[in-house]
């Protein structure tokens, strides 16, 4: 049977701060790019004619919330 090892030190504060700062600066970097995602959709469909609009089965006042559902889903 192979010994294993296991440490006794306590965890580096430094260590877990990484992780911390790695995870919340992921999740920052998400959220602006779904709210990029947002703003370009949104700006790109207003642009649209009310004809095209019309035959996609949008209406004007709609478009912020039908984008904001398809980006951020709800």
């Amino acid at each position: 049977m192979a010994a294993t090892y296991v440490s006794t030190e306590p965890r580096s504060t430094v260590s877990m701060f990484d992780a911390y700062a790695t995870d919340f600066l992921g999740g920052l970097r998400a959220r602006w790019m779904q709210y990029r995602a947002y703003r370009r959709t949104l700006a790109e469909l207003r642009g649209l004619p009310k004809r095209t609009l019309d035959d996609l089965n949008f209406d004007r006042g709609d478009l912020a919330g039908a984008v904001h559902r398809e980006v951020y889903g709800h």
